[in-house]
């Protein structure tokens, strides 16, 4: 993953990298399949810890955090060793506990460290409520420079995401991101300009 970052980022004027699904799938519960429990995995665990990985416990979940971390790592250095002006952006659950416990994404300890230049938060709600919960959440978390709210278009009207744009904008957050392209609709060309 880290040569196929340096190689677009050598190959083209790229103006930033975002890495998109930094994470395990979400940890819900004792029914949920477990991540991360192939054969490479555990063995390095044991090896490492003389310890078999067991559901559920902290050693086993900072163990696969930092191995998320060191792979985001290593393909931030190519980027900032290819063209050391391109930002790194990283997608992270909005709710930091989520995020940090279930997903193994330590978005907060990314900015820190400098492992990414901002965190794109998935806000994808249609309730203003709990877009202004993660905004809030966020500002706790780390410098609200930093942090870009991303909307989730497909399941809100215009008036909602023009309400949720505004919230992040008041919060002095970075920005936002508007998520898929295919959820916005674009006009033809001159549409709005014929009267």
């Amino acid at each position: 993953l880290a040569a196929v970052t340096e190689e677009l980022v050598e190959r083209y004027a790229v103006d930033g990298v975002h890495f998109d699904f930094v994470r395990y799938p979400g940890r819900m519960g004792p029914k949920t399949a477990g991540a991360g429990y192939d054969d490479v995995s555990v063995g390095l665990f044991a090896a490492e810890t003389g310890k078999e990985p067991a559901e559920f416990t902290r050693e086993w979940d900072e163990w696969r955090l930092a191995r998320v971390t060191s792979v985001l790592k290593s393909m931030r250095d190519e980027v900032k060793r290819a063209r050391p002006g391109v930002p790194v952006s990283a997608a992270a659950l909005a709710a930091w506990n989520l995020a940090y416990g279930r997903a193994f994404t330590g978005y907060r300890n990314w900015l820190r460290d400098d492992v990414i230049d901002f965190v794109v938060l998935m806000s994808y709600y249609k309730d203003p409520s709990h877009i202004w919960q993660s905004v809030i959440n966020a500002r706790e978390t780390a410098d609200s420079r930093r942090v870009v709210v991303g909307l989730y278009l497909p399941m809100l009207t215009p008036h909602a995401a023009a309400r949720q744009l505004l919230m992040s904008r008041e919060q002095g957050l970075k920005g936002f991101s508007l998520f898929p392209l295919d959820g916005i609709d674009v006009p033809e060309p001159g549409q709005y300009l014929e009267k």
